[in-house]
């Protein structure tokens, strides 16, 4: 069964809608199926809406899963659906201000990112809280979660969340340092571009300054379990207190990640830490978005590029870098008109001339649209800027450019805990 929740906030400034799925009872044997709608968008699942629960077999154990940079709490039903259908309470909320939608507005979007470092952590023991509430109130899920077994999960920003409410610390005073040697090094572009919000971080931890030691940890008790899927940014996580997260713990990464390279981020983080059992999967032919369902992965790749005007406007890049599956003509031609038109009071007002210099690669493998590099007197607010080394490699660093996403990956070979999963599965 689903049904859906909005978390109220005291403050008014951010509640958080959630979708929860649930063990269900289905008696007269209608067909599983439910329309999923999210502002505009729609997409088609496996469940009942608000079916009566199957209260036999329960309480049931919580996961918690929370959502990428730009994500929303629907990107993962082949995941969260099936969980439930396991007997799972799933709870996936909508992290406000981080959102899909949110993206849409790219400098609020942006001012806020660095504050979800905090933010998103809370939001996890929020959930928690308020599924403690949906437990003991009378409500169609009364008695229905075992909140003595509690897992947190999460795709990319959401594995870092997991992390984050399991115990795991910023270290902003080292990750600056690492920045500042990594200098050009482009396998740091899209987390060293917060190096410059690090104080607006520290500040939401209510540090008046960037603090040579770790910031405190928002972590709860309660959580027994974590599942890291693709998680970003380890650099910015402080090793010893990962080293001190002794829940059990799985890692699960694409071999062929680009936007979490797993060297960087997820090697890294289970290198560190102390959980046991602890188990790293590396699914040799996935990209970033192997946990995200295909056909939201499509809608989120086609959004982030069209949001790259934006963002193109904030650093006017040399080049356009597409990740993954290249885009067919149809969506190429698209998007130049897209971003003709959509740069058009730019380029007047920075006397730029943008006409057949905008392309987007629609052959096989990865390209790169070459944009010549632009030239003008920039005036007032959309002036044109000087990009970094690492911006022109980066051009989309809050949403990367979204591959294809294969479904599965099959027969694992192990080794201790660690495993690589290697052939292609046929279905879901």
């Amino acid at each position: 069964g689903t049904i859906d929740f909005i978390i109220p906030d005291d403050d008014g400034d951010r509640p958080l809608p959630i979708t929860v799925w649930y063990p269900a009872l289905n008696p007269d044997g209608d067909t599983e199926e439910h329309t999923y709608r999210y502002g505009l968008l729609t997409t088609e699942g496996r469940a009942l809406s608000t079916a009566a629960p199957n209260t036999d077999d329960g309480p049931y154990p919580l996961v918690i899963f929370s959502h990428g940079n730009s994500g929303f709490r629907l990107q993962s039903l082949f995941l969260t659906e099936h969980l439930a259908s396991w007997g799972f309470v799933v709870i996936a909320p909508d992290h406000t201000t981080n959102t899909m939608m949110d993206s849409l507005q790219q400098a609020t979007f942006l001012q806020d990112l660095p504050l979800n470092y905090f933010n998103r952590p809370v939001d996890i023991v929020r959930v928690l809280d308020y599924a403690d509430m949906l437990n003991t109130d009378d409500s169609l899920l009364t008695s229905m979660i075992d909140l003595e077994r509690v897992a947190v999960s999460g795709h990319s920003f959401g594995g870092l969340t997991a992390l984050l409410a399991s115990g795991a610390q910023l270290n902003l005073h080292a990750f600056d340092q690492l920045c500042q040697e990594a200098g050009n090094d482009t396998r740091y572009g899209n987390v060293c571009f917060l190096q410059p919000e690090a104080i607006r971080m520290a500040e939401a931890y209510g540090f008046d300054s960037i603090p040579t030691e770790p910031l405190p940890a928002i972590t709860d008790p309660r959580i027994g379990a974590v599942v890291a899927l693709a998680p970003w940014n380890a650099p910015i996580i402080d090793p010893d207190s990962l080293t001190g997260i002794e829940i059990p713990a799985l890692v699960m990464v694409g071999g062929n990640d680009r936007v979490t390279p797993p060297v960087r981020d997820a090697r890294p983080v289970f290198n560190a830490l102390g959980s046991s059992p602890r188990t790293l999967v590396t699914l040799e032919l996935g990209d970033h978005y192997l946990f995200v369902d295909a056909c939201n992965e499509t809608a989120l790749r086609l959004l982030h590029l069209v949001a790259g005007v934006s963002y193109y406007k904030a650093a006017v890049p040399a080049t356009i870098h597409i990740e993954g599956e290249p885009i067919d003509a149809a969506t190429a031609a698209l998007l130049v008109s897209v971003y003709e038109n959509g740069l058009g009071e730019f380029a007047y007002r920075n006397g730029l001339s943008l006409r057949g210099k905008i392309r987007f690669p629609h052959v096989a493998g990865h390209g790169d649209a070459l944009l010549p590099p632009l030239q003008g007197e920039g005036r007032g607010g959309d002036g044109v800027r000087q990009v970094s080394p690492e911006r022109q490699h980066h051009p989309h660093p809050t949403s990367p450019a979204l591959g294809h996403s294969p479904r599965a990956l099959l027969d694992a070979r192990t080794s201790g805990p660690q495993a690589r999963l290697v052939a292609p599965l046929k279905g879901r």
